[in-house]
């Protein structure tokens, strides 16, 4: 990090730059394994303290470099999905992935903002999504609601508010995400047995769990 921060002392009309392409890289589904997003806290965190860039600004170009980032993932899920299908490996498990796809269908909305907040799937979920029957539009404004919430919680982040409560309100953050996302599976699980779908909704739910944890991995 001490080399992006020379970069940026010594360039500091490429400050915005810098910000837009961390934040599209640590959400694009190829750069995303690789680019943390503690790199990005980090960059926006120097250029405000720095005073290279007003806060409304930092943001801003956050919020958009994600966005694209997010929406590229998508595409990318939706253009290349198809052809990763075809393969021989995926082709024997085709009822399996497509239940999966059927799901991420009906709850894209929720999954796209519950893993703009999680780190360790923030690249994969717009991938994972895109290859699923997933309207783009449908997964655009779910993605923008998600997007300007996250900047918000930027905003508190680069300004110091962020660290002020961290440990108190990560926790509480955690906590309330979990809950939400039990009672959401028990809600499926409910309606399905009453349809008489328990135990291949149960099994679609862990299909996707299965992606996650090895993503997070």
């Amino acid at each position: 990090f001490e080399n992006i921060e020379s970069f940026l002392n010594n360039n500091n009309e490429l400050a915005w730059i810098a910000i837009f392409i961390f934040a599209f890289m640590e959400s694009f589904i190829l750069s995303g394994i690789v680019v943390s997003s503690a790199i990005l806290f980090s960059v926006c965190i120097f250029v405000f303290n720095m005073d290279l860039l007003p806060l409304h600004i930092i943001v801003l170009v956050a919020t958009l470099g994600s966005h694209l980032g997010d929406m590229s993932g998508f595409l990318f899920g939706k253009t290349i999905g198809p052809s990763l299908l075809s393969t021989k490996f995926i082709s024997k498990r085709e009822k399996t992935i497509k239940r999966a796809q059927k799901f991420l269908d009906k709850t894209g909305s929720y999954t796209v903002i519950l893993g703009r907040f999680i780190p360790a799937i923030r690249a994969i979920v717009p991938f994972l999504l895109g290859i699923s029957d997933l309207k783009a539009v449908r997964f655009y404004v779910a993605d923008v609601i998600a997007c300007l919430c996250w900047g918000v919680a930027l905003a508190l982040l680069v300004t110091g508010v962020g660290s002020l409560i961290d440990n108190v309100m990560l926790s509480v953050f955690i906590l309330v995400v979990s809950s939400i996302a039990v009672i959401y599976l028990l809600i499926q699980l409910i309606k399905a047995g009453r349809q008489g779908r328990f135990l291949q909704t149960l099994r679609d739910l862990l299909i996707i769990l299965l992606a996650i944890l090895m993503t997070a991995a």
